[in-house]
């Protein structure tokens, strides 16, 4: 990946990537928050050009992957014909859980997998379970990472887009 768009958008779910203290980034974002909040966050992302726009998702709706990249790709089509904004897509994976949600990786593994095989030159995939499986993660209780790993998994999401990795 390789963008030269200096702006980013996270969308989603916030348990990977806090709220990063950085003037170039804007956080729509927030704990449990699934497909269909993402969905009402349409028209909002619609007012973003010239930003790397982040999707995350979360854990808790790995069956709701197919309503996920309807809103995904519903975004992307929608950014293209506005204006030609200047706009990029990214979706990352959803990273391991680990403790009482451990029961969830088969699931998490299944949804990313089908992310990944629904991601085009569009909507580009950001996979940040395999880098978290290789880097090492805390949690503070399974599903939510504790404030260094989400300062790695930020760090990470913004190298790989700017394709300094």
């Amino acid at each position: 990946l390789k963008s030269n768009i200096n702006n980013f958008l996270f969308v989603g779910n916030s348990s990977f990537i806090g709220n990063p203290d950085d003037e170039n980034v804007t956080c729509i974002t927030g704990e449990n928050k699934g497909a269909m909040w993402t969905s009402k966050q349409e028209e909002t992302i619609l007012e973003y050009d010239n930003t790397n726009i982040v999707l995350c998702h979360s854990p808790k709706d790995t069956y709701d992957v197919l309503e996920y990249m309807r809103i995904y790709n519903t975004i992307r089509g929608i950014m293209q014909d506005v204006d030609k904004k200047n706009v990029e897509v990214y979706v990352m994976t959803l990273p391991p859980c680990t403790g009482k949600y451990d029961s969830l990786n088969t699931e998490v593994i299944n949804f990313n997998a089908t992310l990944k095989s629904m991601c085009n030159h569009k909507i580009h995939f950001i996979d940040t379970y395999e880098f978290a499986q290789e880097n090492g993660f805390e949690t503070e209780e399974g599903l939510v990472y504790n404030e260094e790993t989400q300062k790695v998994m930020y760090d990470f999401i913004i190298s790989e887009i700017k394709g300094n990795s």
